[in-house]
């Protein structure tokens, strides 16, 4: 089953999430990562960064890549 963070469903796309990742983000100390999908983002694992928020997700030659919150959120406001 989809599951959808707060953060997505605070873009306006959906009307009810799963979780919160930042409460993911906050469990994790500092350069350690769990998974954690979010189908409405496409991310599949959630980091604390020095303290920053990242997502995580698989670019187009099948690597990991982290991606900041803040980014992520901005790009899915523009594609709105």
């Amino acid at each position: 089953m989809a599951e959808f963070s707060k953060q997505y469903h605070d873009l306006g796309l959906i009307d009810w999430y799963d979780f919160d990742l930042m409460d993911e983000f906050n469990r994790c100390e500092d350069g350690y990562y769990v998974p954690c999908i979010c189908e409405g983002f496409g991310s599949l694992a959630v980091m604390n960064d020095k303290g920053i928020c990242k997502l995580a997700f698989i670019n187009e030659e099948g690597e990991k890549e982290w991606k900041s919150l803040d980014e992520v959120v901005k790009k899915h406001k523009n594609d709105k």
